[in-house]
């Protein structure tokens, strides 16, 4: 991926001497996602996307001057351009990833050189093996513009294969090889040398495994190397044959530069500041000043996206282009004019000068420190294998249309936060939300004195505070590495609740209760029985609710009123035979309770035993009602107790002048028949109000003698006729 040789360093060196330097910053559309780049000698960029097979150029001035759009034969679809070299006659190499239209996951490549019209001279197939990593491969060409392309392949046991193909100008294959590694390890950069050799890195991400080697123009393995503890992620060469690496270090968790001589030895390594994170498309390439600039794909707050070091490890300057997102380089380039250009975030295209600096946006410079450190390598070898043609696919280079914006950084996604009231009674429900263009990655609130008292959205509903005065109301935001912190505050008023009292109970029947919800504060008053006064009498039972207004406060109070009536009494006292049960029911008020003989019951009682039946019916200690009865048992297996004379007198003293059957308070007489001795009806009670006979038959006086009485007599219900004689004397 090495961009500068030596013919477009001299350029550059001149063009910085000739020339003012443009400098811009482009947005792609996201299905443009800028991820490869190069310049060609007549001063276009052409770029690369990462989706859809995309290839775009512009001129100097960052002006789109045409884009294009690969197609495939039918059953493939173009995917990422993973690698560009500009040509001497300002055409260009491609290196294309493509798939087949299935759920495979599989890709393969697709090597093709361009003119400087952007159409298509030669195409070829690599690889005869599909692969399941993609972004795993890149390109370099040396000084006679043969061209090399590599590729990762994971074998069937968890190690890795690399294929490296070297094809001439015209498009012939010179050879084809695989390197089979001893690790798991995915490719990281292809360079050529100035001798015609190739450098080749690999490293694993998950682990510390990597393996860096030589090959001669006939893909022989030179030497191979392996950096303990190590990930390498890039290299350049520099005048004289030594080599820059960038490199990550597992243990201490450190971004690394490290100076190898040409045979990969190490002869220094320096330390950074810079935690990993990201690195795998860590570009390098030398500036019109021989220094080494460093394109980053490190995301933690305290990297830089571009970073210059001398050849001797020396830190000259670091920039960062946005001030809160790290947005990784996936590729750059040192231009004609001496400036710096790259792409990163999948989204810009920057072109900075030589000291990367933006004359439309502010670049930060970051401070870096470095530090000695020390390195070891191992030597590695391992077989190559060659590669037989793999299957040749066309694809069609088709006009597309592309609309690129200038932009400068992401403004902060959230620029204040609104309340729905800055005036609030304690208890009133508040929202509070925050205002943008775009969400933030996370939002800190609190609400001192509030509940919730802390939230984390966007937008928070149903506040409430519970103490008056003014309520401070802080908003914290992150974006990306940034936190932007906003203030503002609720007055909440004291508005003291309507008190209508207790739930009441009154026995006092038709005495109205008058309810009073008068508070200073209130403006407007609201029954729930359409009343609209502080006060109002009732004389019913129910609920009553008020809510009284002032302003943008409310607050309301209930009562429940009962207005008791006293419960229908207990008819009369009862007589019941010794074994009859006594059912009393009575439907007790939902705000009252009942009491039996003291005891608290329902509204049901069955009494078996004799004597009184006391009956409470209570709703508060001030509201209570009673009422009793008197149970009387008989024997009710003998017959009716009852008194019948054996003589009466009707001429005689009044207490004896009238025959009468005298009966027990548990026995009524019902009828009463006298007979004379031959058996004849002398009297019958029957329609008569008092059962007595005075001794007159038909009005005539009846002569003495005994006589046969029969009386019906009822006891509990049940009816019997009783019998006997009396003597009427004279």
């Amino acid at each position: 991926m090495l961009k500068t040789t030596l013919l477009l360093g001299i350029l550059a060196v001149l063009c910085s001497h000739l020339s003012a330097q443009i400098t811009f910053k482009k947005k792609f559309p996201i299905q443009s996602a800028p991820i490869s780049l190069d310049q060609t000698p007549d001063g276009r960029y052409w770029i690369g996307s990462l989706l859809l097979g995309r290839l775009t150029s512009l001129d100097a001035g960052g002006n789109v001057v045409q884009s294009m759009r690969l197609h495939g034969p039918d059953g493939y679809q173009a995917n990422t351009i993973t690698d560009l070299e500009g040509l001497a006659d300002n055409g260009l190499y491609g290196l294309l990833e493509f798939s087949p239209n299935d759920s495979s996951g599989t890709s393969y490549l697709q090597l093709m050189r361009l003119d400087q019209a952007g159409e298509l001279q030669w195409q070829r197939s690599l690889s005869p093996q599909n692969h399941y990593d993609i972004l795993n491969s890149c390109l370099t060409k040396d000084d006679l513009e043969n061209v090399y392309a590599a590729r990762t392949i994971f074998n069937t046991v968890g190690l890795t294969t690399i294929q490296v193909f070297k094809v001439d100008p015209s498009g012939n294959l010179l050879w084809a090889k695989k390197y089979d590694l001893p690790s798991k390890v995915d490719l990281s950069t292809l360079t050529c040398l100035a001798d015609g050799s190739v450098l080749v890195s690999a490293e694993y991400w998950h682990s510390s495994s990597n393996i860096f080697y030589k090959l001669d123009p006939q893909g022989g393995l030179v030497w191979a190397k392996t950096y303990a503890d190590m990930q390498v992620y890039n290299q350049v060469e520099l005048p004289g044959g030594d080599l820059i690496i960038t490199a990550g270090k597992r243990s201490n968790g450190l971004y690394h530069i490290i100076r190898l001589d040409a045979q990969g030895n190490v002869k220094w390594a320096k330390n950074t500041n810079i935690r990993l994170g990201g690195s795998l498309f860590s570009t390098l390439c030398l500036n019109g000043e021989g220094n080494v600039l460093i394109m980053d794909g490190t995301y933690f707050p305290e990297a830089a996206p571009m970073i210059c070091v001398s050849p001797d490890g020396n830190f000259l300057w670091a920039k960062n282009y946005d001030p809160c997102y790290r947005n990784l380089f996936t590729d750059g380039i040192a231009t004609l004019d001496g400036g710096i250009a790259g792409t990163y975030g999948a989204k810009y295209f920057i072109k900075t000068d030589g000291q990367g600096d933006l004359a439309s946006c502010p670049a930060f410079a970051v401070d870096l420190t470095f530090s000695s450190a020390q390195i070891t390598s191992t030597n590695l070898v391992f077989p190559s294998t060659d590669l037989g043609p793999a299957p040749q696919h066309v694809f069609q280079m088709l006009p597309d249309t592309l609309t690129v914006s200038d932009f400068c950084y992401e403004p902060p996604p959230v620029n204040g936060l609104s309340l729905s009231s800055d005036t609030l009674c304690v208890g009133e429900l508040l929202t509070a939300a925050a205002t943008g263009d775009r969400p933030a990655d996370a939002y800190y609130w609190e609400f001192t004195n509030g509940t919730p008292g802390l939230a984390d959205s966007a937008r928070v509903d149903s506040v409430f505070f519970t103490a008056y005065g003014e309520q401070p109301i802080t908003l914290q935001i992150q974006y990306g590495s940034c936190r932007d912190t906003f203030q503002s505050s609720v007055q909440v008023t004291a508005f003291p609740a309507p008190d209508l009292g207790s739930d009441t109970v009154l026995c006092v029947s038709g005495v109205p209760l008058l309810l009073d919800a008068f508070i200073p504060q209130g403006q407007e008053y609201q029954w729930n029985d359409g009343s609209e006064e502080s006060m109002q009498e009732i004389s019913a039972s129910g609920q009553y609710t008020v809510t009284v207004f002032a302003g943008l406060c409310a607050a309301s109070d209930t009562i429940a009123v009962t207005f008791a009536e006293a419960p229908p009494g207990f008819s009369t006292d009862t007589t019941l035979c010794m074994d009859e049960p006594l059912q009393l029911s009575f439907a007790v008020p939902a705000t009252a309770s009942i009491y039996w003989n003291g005891s608290p019951g329902s509204g049901d009682f069955n009494f078996t035993g004799s004597g009184w039946v006391l009956r409470s019916v209570v709703y508060d200690a001030y509201c209570r009602f009673e009422d009793s009865i008197d149970v009387h048992r008989i024997d009710c297996t003998s017959p009716p107790p009852f008194y019948a004379p054996n003589v009466f007198k009707p001429d005689g003293a009044p207490d004896n002048a009238y025959f009468r059957i005298f009966c027990s308070e548990a026995v009524e007489l019902r009828e009463l028949k006298i007979y004379d001795r031959w058996g004849s009806l002398v009297f019958d009670s029957a329609g008569r109000a008092d059962p007595v006979w005075d001794g007159q038959v038909k009005g005539q006086r009846a002569a003495p003698g005994v006589y046969v009485w029969r009386a019906l007599l009822r006891r509990l219900g049940e009816e019997t006729w009783q019998e006997g004689s009396v003597t009427l004397v004279r």
